[in-house]
């Protein structure tokens, strides 16, 4: 499943735990995915939301992205490239006709995830063409449900959390870095 592919790539990658690889993806409460760079287009969480010490919105470092992930209804959809006509920093003319962005989890108005994200709340595996087995309502629980929950409950702890395994992700093969005089 993605939830498995994602916890072995942190923990081969970093030693980390299903725990702090969850606390670790809250970063995702800041910041967007741009097609240019990734073939995905959305702000994970652009509502502004109700819970979180200051609410939401992508320029709040809080435990929005949680809630969001247990709180709606999400759907899976593919964007038209081209949709993005409106935009000014898009040049539509560079897509092919019918060209879509990758899988990707939406609540209007709210934000988007990824299949990496959702998969710390939803158990599902995916296709070839990186489409999830279930939808939202239908798929399980992931391993890691109660973490998200836990995390949607509490800015304080999300942040104690997300504070120690950044530290240590920091850490993780610094041993040749040098003072900068």
């Amino acid at each position: 499943s993605d939830h498995v592919e994602l916890m072995e790539f942190f923990s081969d990658e970093f030693d980390f735990n299903d725990r702090e690889v969850t606390a670790l993806m809250g970063v995702h409460t800041l910041g967007a995915a741009k097609l240019f760079n990734s073939g995905f287009q959305g702000t994970w969480v652009s509502g502004g939301g109700t819970g979180g010490a200051g609410g939401g919105g992508a320029t709040f470092f809080n435990n929005q992205y949680y809630i969001n992930m247990a709180s709606f209804n999400w759907t899976l959809a593919q964007k038209l490239c081209t949709s993005f006509d409106s935009d000014p920093n898009f040049d539509t003319a560079l897509f092919s006709t019918g060209q879509t962005t990758g899988w990707q989890w939406n609540v209007v108005g709210e934000g988007f995830n990824l299949n990496a994200d959702m998969s710390l709340f939803k158990d599902f595996d995916t296709d070839s063409d990186g489409k999830p087995s279930c939808t939202y309502l239908a798929c399980p629980s992931a391993p890691t449900a109660t973490v998200v929950e836990e995390f949607a409950a509490s800015n304080t702890v999300w942040i104690q959390e997300f504070s120690e395994v950044y530290t240590k992700m920091l850490a993780h093969g610094s041993d040749v870095l040098q003072d900068v005089d």
